[in-house]
């Protein structure tokens, strides 16, 4: 067998097999490319951070008060991670009392 036949039973591709490959490919590098983009824009660097402010629980407060102030003080978060970072922050379980401090973080763009 001479070096430029080919072997038995090997098929030349359409043009229409090539074209899906070229294509197939295409759509993979764009892929690639919006992983990549999506991802740099998970890593940038945070543009806020938080201040930290105490709060004193008043009679008849309710953390969804205190989230509120929180909220007032222009921390941009929905209020119901607010509360839910309060919970967190200060190991609560059901209730707040008066007389319990709480520390909340407020968060700020700079």
């Amino acid at each position: 067998m001479k070096i430029n036949e080919k072997a038995a039973g090997a098929a030349t591709p359409t043009a229409r097999e090539v074209e899906t490959v070229k294509l197939a490919t295409v759509v993979k590098i764009i892929a690639l490319i919006f992983l990549v983009v999506t991802m740099a824009s998970f890593c940038r660097p945070r543009t806020h951070c938080f201040e930290v402010h105490y709060f004193v629980v008043e009679q008849g407060q309710t953390l969804w008060d205190i989230g509120a102030k929180a909220k007032d003080m222009g921390d941009p978060r929905d209020i119901r991670e607010i509360i839910h970072y309060i919970v967190q922050d200060n190991n609560l379980g059901e209730f707040v009392y008066p007389g319990q401090e709480l520390k909340v973080y407020v968060e700020v763009k700079r």
